[in-house]
């Protein structure tokens, strides 16, 4: 993550945002406390502890699997293998979130900038192309996805 944290605007290094989500009833608060642990193990920049976290609370047997929540633990969990740079497990994860993001723009927009990017470290750049112009075209007034479009 870009030092300073990230805003909406995906002006951030890693198209993930520091803000965290609203704990929700319906998630059992010993899973809402390993989310948080995982989520300080992010911010920490602990990337391997973070993304073992993440794949607990998404497996535990009690996990209740809304979408939003699934998507943002395996959108921050491809951020970890961003950043530890497995690029592979990165792309699988984004293409799952991206599958859970459905419509929403704005979910869409960070998993596809999060799978460009480890897309272009792994040299693939013709489908990292396409997936630059479909980022700018879910965010046109956002510059981040620019500069791998031109």
């Amino acid at each position: 993550m870009a030092q300073g944290g990230f805003s909406s605007g995906m002006d951030g290094e890693d198209g993930e945002e520091t803000e965290d989500l609203v704990p929700l009833p319906f998630m059992d608060p010993f899973l809402q406390g390993m989310k948080k642990v995982g989520d300080e193990k992010f911010q920490a920049q602990l990337y391997e502890e973070a993304a073992a976290i993440y794949t607990f609370v998404l497996n535990y047997p009690t996990f209740k699997d809304t979408f939003f929540i699934t998507e943002k633990l395996i959108r921050k969990r491809a951020v970890c293998f961003y950043k530890m740079d497995r690029y592979l497990e990165a792309i699988q994860d984004c293409e799952e979130a991206i599958a859970l993001a459905d419509n929403n723009k704005n979910l869409l927009a960070k998993s596809v900038f999060i799978k460009l990017k480890a897309i272009v470290r792994l040299g693939d750049f013709l489908p990292a192309f396409k997936l630059a112009v479909w980022c700018k075209h879910l965010r046109p007034n956002v510059s981040t996805c620019h500069k791998y479009v031109l």
